[in-house]
C-alpha cells in the first residue's frame, strides 16, 4: 500500500507547546491508527507523552466547462 507523508504541527495538551511530526496517510483505505508523541523537552517542552489521531478530509468542488451543454 502506497503512503502519503505529511509534516503537521500539533499542540501538546499539557503545556501548549507546538510539536511537529510526520504522519503517513494511506492512499487507500481510511483507517490511521493513534500515534504516540513526546513534546521535545529540547525545543522547551515538558517532555510528556500524548497520542495524536490524525484524520484526513477531502474536499472537492465541480464546475460546468463553457460552452458544453
Amino acid at each position: 500500500m502506497s503512503k502519503m507523508y505529511r509534516n503537521i504541527k500539533v499542540k501538546c495538551p499539557y503545556c501548549g507547546k507546538d510539536v511537529c511530526m510526520a504522519v503517513d496517510f494511506p492512499r487507500t483505505g481510511s483507517y490511521i491508527a493513534p500515534i504516540v508523541v513526546t513534546c521535545d523537552a529540547d525545543e522547551g517542552g515538558c517532555d510528556k507523552d500524548f497520542v495524536v489521531k490524525a484524520e484526513l478530509e477531502i474536499k472537492t468542488q465541480t464546475r460546468k466547462i463553457e460552452g458544453e451543454e
